[in-house]
């Protein structure tokens, strides 16, 4: 007895190709949240940047007389 049912095809064969080279080896979180990740790097660096002017200016003294 010879099987007559036919394969089934996938509607969008593109989306179901494997990745290659960097892409590959990158979790999908990575892949898709670098923005998320640059925002939360950028919120850092700029209080980072608060908390050194802050600790200037409080540590900055005026001599007697303006100096």
């Amino acid at each position: 007895m010879e099987n007559d049912t036919p394969v089934p095809q996938p509607e969008e064969p593109h989306m179901h190709l494997p990745e290659t080279g960097a892409a590959a080896r990158r979790p999908a979180r990575a892949r898709s949240g670098w923005s998320s990740r640059f925002r939360s790097w950028m919120e850092s660096a700029g209080q980072a940047l608060e908390r050194a002017e802050k600790r200037i200016t409080d540590n900055f003294r005026v001599p007697p007389n303006g100096g």
